[in-house]
């Protein structure tokens, strides 16, 4: 199920990567992921440019983190990092998977907006991690 601007709608028959909205041309970084993660995405599109490390003016980033603690430590380093119109995914251990996690989405949520980036979109992965799309706020934009 996914959240968006709070509308509840199933999303199951959309890959993950149509749900991440991971599109041909984008320069990525995936951060943490768990081991089974390219498994999860499926097929990729074409002339996806991945990173391995932070830089400038990123289109996609996807973190993944089990504590609160971890991400207040980068969410200021993927802000910097993602363009004006990028997408920073924050994934954090679902609830029912049994890991200890002091994460949720009202957390992610919160930390985002005290750093200039709002909420856009909200999905599962693979029923383990769940996901939330953050933007930076049309006001933190430059002209």
């Amino acid at each position: 199920m996914e959240r968006k601007t709070g509308i509840l709608s199933d999303h199951s028959a959309q890959s993950l990567v149509e749900q991440l909205e991971m599109r041909e041309g984008l320069t990525v970084l995936i951060l943490n992921p768990p081991p089974d993660y390219e498994s999860m995405l499926g097929t990729l599109p074409k002339k996806i440019h991945f990173k391995k490390r932070p830089s400038p003016n990123l289109d996609f980033i996807h973190f993944f983190t089990e504590s609160r603690g971890g991400l207040a430590a980068e969410i200021l380093m993927l802000k910097q990092s993602i363009s004006p119109t990028g997408s920073l995914w924050i994934s954090w251990p679902t609830v029912s998977v049994g890991r200890n996690s002091d994460l949720s989405e009202s957390f992610v949520r919160d930390i985002g907006r005290k750093n200039g980036l709002v909420d856009a979109k909200t999905c599962s992965l693979n029923g383990r991690w769940s996901a939330m799309k953050l933007i930076v706020a049309p006001d933190e934009r430059e002209p």
